[in-house]
């Protein structure tokens, strides 16, 4: 077993916390509606799905009030 003291083992604890904060915050910022939106709607890229999923990106992002309101 290891033979941290509680002092050592809360810095730890700190240093951990904080690293996790960070990789959720990075996680947070890559994470925007609009780049899930685009993720989603490249998945129907070339299909007959295309220009109606171009329409409706192109409506989002010059009108993004609603959908924000929505979720």
């Amino acid at each position: 077993m290891n033979d941290k003291s509680a002092a050592e083992l809360e810095r730890d604890a700190e240093i951990a916390r904080a690293k996790l904060t960070s990789t959720a915050d990075s996680i947070r910022s890559k994470m925007t509606p609009g780049q899930l939106f685009d993720e989603f709607t490249g998945m129907f890229a070339g299909g007959d799905l295309s220009s109606m999923m171009n329409n409706l990106r192109t409506q989002v992002r010059d009108n993004p009030l609603p959908l924000t309101m929505v979720g």
